[in-house]
């Protein structure tokens, strides 16, 4: 179960929002790319790689590796967004890059915008009238399913070496 955002993206030229993405989702938004020139297909050599600037709405930066099929269409560039690409709501500015050893090409920029999942607040339990957190699980729990756990090991090492 995936949802699949469908982008035509020119080389040169920047492109329009997309929207539809939730905070918090995992593993199942699908940036699928088809890069153009002027309106004419970009057909990818062998021996390149692509990768998906992504640039949250909180200003942090990730590199999301992709993955180069056929379509029907021409060649199609897929980026799976994981918890932390969409861990902000909000505006995220994207480029691709496609590039081996010895060359880089960087496309024009387009956005997602991240809608706010109603989770990121206080939830009440049906049940409970005070209740906020998830019923049945520990800190270590849902830090491990938000896949923040790259992000507190950062955080306790800043605080391990006196950073914060």
């Amino acid at each position: 179960m995936k949802k699949i955002f469908k982008v035509d993206l020119d080389i040169k030229r920047s492109a329009s929002t997309l929207i539809g993405a939730v905070q918090y989702d995992k593993n199942t938004s699908v940036l699928s790319v088809i890069l153009t020139d002027g309106g004419r297909l970009v057909e990818i050599p062998d021996g390149y790689k692509v990768e998906l600037i992504f640039r949250r709405p909180d200003k942090r930066i990730l590199k999301i590796e992709g993955e180069i099929v056929k379509g029907e269409r021409g060649q199609l560039l897929n980026f799976v967004l994981k918890s932390t690409a969409l861990a902000v709501f909000g505006v995220a500015d994207l480029e691709v890059r496609v590039f081996n050893a010895f060359d880089i090409l960087t496309t024009g920029r387009f956005a997602l915008e991240i809608r706010e999942s109603l989770l990121s607040g206080q939830v009440i339990d049906n049940e409970e009238s005070d209740y906020t957190t998830p019923k049945g699980f520990t800190l270590e729990e849902v830090v491990k399913a938000l896949n923040f756990e790259p992000i507190m090991d950062d955080v306790i090492r800043k605080i391990v070496l006196g950073g914060i």
